[in-house]
Formats: C-alpha cells, sequence, structure tokens
C-alpha cells in the first residue's frame, strides 16, 4: 500500500505525486497513462514541476551522506527512467535571510 507524500499539477494538466514506502514520482495526464520514476530523495514534503525539472523540498538525498534537511531544496532533472539531482541550496525568505520553519507548503500553477 503506497500514501501520496506531495502532489502537484503542471501546466499541462500532469498530475504527479510522490509516494512512499520509497522514493518514486508516479505522472498522469489528460491522457490517462501512468508513468513512475525512481527519486534519489525520498519524503520530499513539496514538489514543484517545469517541463523536465523538478523541485524537491526536504527529503533524504540517497548517498548524499547528510541529514534530513526541511529547508533543503533540490533541483532534479528528469529522464526517461529516473532523475538526477543537478543542485541543491536552502529555503530562503525574499530577503535572504534563512528559513527556519515552516508549514507544509500547498500550490497549484507555475
Amino acid at each position: 500500500m503506497a500514501a501520496v507524500n506531495t502532489v502537484n499539477v503542471s501546466s499541462d494538466s500532469s498530475v504527479l505525486a510522490v509516494y512512499r514506502p520509497g522514493a518514486a514520482l508516479a505522472e498522469t495526464g489528460p491522457g490517462g497513462n501512468l508513468r513512475v520514476r525512481a527519486l534519489p530523495v525520498s519524503n520530499p514534503s513539496g514538489v514543484a514541476i517545469r517541463g523536465d525539472r523538478l523541485l524537491l523540498l526536504g527529503g533524504d538525498e540517497r548517498g548524499a551522506g547528510t541529514l534530513t534537511r526541511r529547508d533543503a531544496v533540490r533541483h532534479v532533472h528528469l529522464t526517461d527512467d529516473g532523475a538526477v539531482v543537478t543542485g541543491r541550496e536552502d529555503l530562503v525568505l525574499p530577503n535572504g535571510d534563512p528559513v527556519r520553519r515552516h508549514a507544509r507548503p500547498v500550490c497549484r500553477g507555475p
């Protein structure tokens, strides 16, 4: 049994969900076809998508040797069968101050 951890809708009306156990990204579009990709980050608390790029908030990155940080933002490039982390940053406020605590993110749209 899987539980959805985070979900988002892309500009082309595709629905993406990261679910657990494991770290998989499920994607379905208006045609109803389901595509599942392995992710290098498990249990993110937020996901945003544009084309073949994702932003993941929080979670555990496999093989990175770092502790889970809720304010970690990872840039991810989607591939045919999975995804690759291409960058890492900290979530910051508009003035550049670090975000130390935040509510569960909820968003829709670009």
